[in-house]
């Protein structure tokens, strides 16, 4: 998996690695900031209205768990 820019400004870019996968932002104190469903390769998230700081994106797909850290400016 690739998420990029990293720091983000408005929309964060991620490819993914599997077909369907669900994504979850969540702030440093552990609250789920976002939660959405990406089917495709590649799937946009819109982060311009967040706050600056540092946010964990989740992925999970068939047999799969990543963590990222992203960086919001």
């Amino acid at each position: 998996m690739f998420v990029y820019p990293n720091p983000v400004k408005d929309i964060l870019r991620v490819n993914l690695p599997e077909a369907e996968c669900q994504l979850a932002l969540f702030s440093l104190s552990g609250r789920m900031v976002c939660q959405q469903m990406a089917r495709g390769s590649e799937y946009e998230l819109n982060m311009a209205d967040l706050q600056e700081g540092v946010y964990i994106l989740r992925v999970r797909g068939n047999g799969i768990s990543q963590t990222i850290k992203v960086i919001k400016k």
